[in-house]
């Protein structure tokens, strides 16, 4: 599990001590899967998406759906996103977005 800098940056963002500071976001209880899914399905699990400005850049939500992603929430004011997808090659493609600096699958942490 990728945590260590992604944890530190949204820790730093959100004066919280871990990423268990931001219990209650619940978890995606399910996304309707395409037709013909144009990337490797698996199971669905949440990733915390953190961009290199200190906000969201406009046209993300649709970066995150053209990588079969569906956003959750946000927390504009620091520059993070939590999506759902079943894609288990989102973060590759969210790490290739030159806004974001990292993404990290919550899985086993419990979001």
């Amino acid at each position: 599990m990728h945590l260590g800098p992604l944890t530190t940056r949204v820790a730093a963002r959100t004066g919280v001590i871990s990423l268990l500071a931001l219990s209650g976001l619940g978890g995606l209880t399910g996304i309707a899967p395409a037709a013909v899914p144009a990337y490797a399905a698996g199971p669905v699990n949440n990733y915390l998406v953190v961009f290199k400005a200190s906000h969201i850049p406009p046209g993300q939500k649709a970066k995150f759906e053209a990588a079969g992603g569906q956003l959750v929430t946000t927390y504009d004011q620091i520059g993070v996103a939590l999506v759902g997808t079943n894609n288990v090659n989102f973060r590759a493609a969210m790490i290739a977005d030159a806004n974001v600096e990292d993404a990290s699958s919550t899985a086993g942490v419990g979001y």
